[in-house]
């Protein structure tokens, strides 16, 4: 089996009807891709609706966060994100939901991931190893 980590990011462009712009932390998905990536794991990125993920905390200042959004591959994957039902929980080592609260809760009400792994989304979603983003990386 390939080496690949699952990145669970948003699809949450707003907060709530605050109207305010909102998305994945940058740093939070471009510093554990960094080390993940250079470990050579191959990263891929899903979220609710799939498609473009939208992004806060756009910082190019960081050479990490420039290194990630300059990347053509990986920027590729982040502006055309999986959906759940594209993702074949077998071939993922890790899963990392890179601290927003939107990835974590969709697991319990998305069919599609319910069926992963062949648990209940009540004990457990996958039987890999969860790997968590933290904005202090």
């Amino acid at each position: 089996m390939e080496k690949k980590v699952l990145f669970v990011v948003t699809s949450h462009d707003k907060k709530g009807d605050t109207g305010q712009p909102t998305g994945y932390y940058l740093g939070e998905v471009s510093h554990p891709w960094d080390v993940l990536h250079a470990a050579g794991y191959e990263i891929d990125f899903v979220s609710p609706k799939g498609g473009k993920a939208p992004v806060d905390g756009l910082n190019l200042d960081d050479a990490v966060n420039r290194k990630f959004w300059e990347d053509e591959k990986y920027h590729h994957k982040i502006e055309h994100t999986l959906t759940p039902s594209e993702v074949k929980p077998e071939e993922y080592a890790a899963i990392s939901t890179p601290a927003d609260t939107e990835p974590c809760g969709i697991f319990p009400k998305m069919k599609p991931w319910q069926q992963l792994g062949g648990r209940s989304t009540k004990t457990a979603v996958w039987s890999v190893p969860f790997v968590t983003g933290h904005r202090h990386w």
